[in-house]
């Protein structure tokens, strides 16, 4: 069996859940006796092909076009659908990420095949290769296998495997083989905007200090009408709360969750 692994990198900089899926991949082709190759796909990628070279596959495709520099999910499923129509690996792996989300689906979709996503393991039974996936918000998780000829594509939950446990080429570098695709700007329907960016006063606001003695007092009077003792210092309007009153605020909240 073959086995591609679409990785991962945007703004030159790599998702570490490619290496983890790298990983699975390694830990697959041990248990089936398989072969892995890694791909990387962008603009100007070589730096990246490079360093999956130095891991434990078989060869790295590099894909590589203008019209790839910025991803789009029509410019990524025209340029894989090719290579993996003339790679022909049986099984395609990629990291379970929100670009992966985007595009996979409908790559597979292509090529007439299904996908099973957000994986977090997988067992060999009978000669075939059992996902398992988490279903109802990790309520429940299901045994997912393929029907039907290859390939089959599927992805892995970020923190599923270690990316600490990739195996290194054993003879230092595995060929790097560059792989043209045919791309126009015609087939590409969307345009690319500037990455969403998270404001940083958004997260960790700081508290100004009339706010927390004011938490402080309100947490005191809670802990006091809970039946718990308190002290009177600590709620004076220019300390904080002391360490022993916020264990037994935390105590009262949950004494007067179990009463509920």
């Amino acid at each position: 069996m073959k086995i591609l692994v679409v990785t991962e990198q945007r703004q030159g900089k790599w998702n570490n859940a490619s290496f983890e899926t790298l990983a699975a991949a390694q830990q697959i082709a041990k248990d089936t006796s398989s072969a892995v190759t890694a791909l990387v796909i962008g603009k100007g990628v070589a730096e990246f092909a490079e360093d999956l070279a130095a891991k434990n596959v078989a060869e790295v495709l590099k894909v590589e076009h203008d019209l790839l520099e910025a991803y789009t999910s029509d410019g990524y499923c025209v340029a894989l659908k090719q290579v993996i129509v003339s790679a022909k690996p049986d099984l395609v792996l990629f990291p379970h990420t929100y670009q992966v989300r985007d595009f996979a689906p409908k790559l597979a979709a292509m090529l007439g095949k299904g996908m099973i996503g957000d994986c977090i393991g997988y067992r060999q039974e009978g000669g075939k290769l059992v996902f398992v996936r988490q279903m109802f918000q990790g309520k429940t998780v299901a045994d997912v296998t393929f029907t039907g000829a290859a390939p089959w594509f599927a992805s892995f939950q970020s923190g599923a495997f270690r990316a600490d446990l990739l195996a290194p080429h054993p003879s230092g570098k595995a060929p790097v083989n560059a792989v043209a695709v045919s791309l126009s700007a015609e087939q590409i329907r969307t345009r690319p905007l500037d990455l969403f960016k998270e404001a940083k006063s958004a997260v960790g606001r700081k508290r100004s200090p009339k706010r927390s003695a004011a938490k402080s007092r309100r947490r005191v009077r809670f802990a006091m009408k809970a039946g718990f003792p308190w002290s009177a210092r600590s709620a004076a309007p220019d300390r904080p709360l002391r360490r022993s009153s916020t264990w037994l605020w935390a105590s009262a909240a949950r004494f007067s969750t179990s009463w509920a």
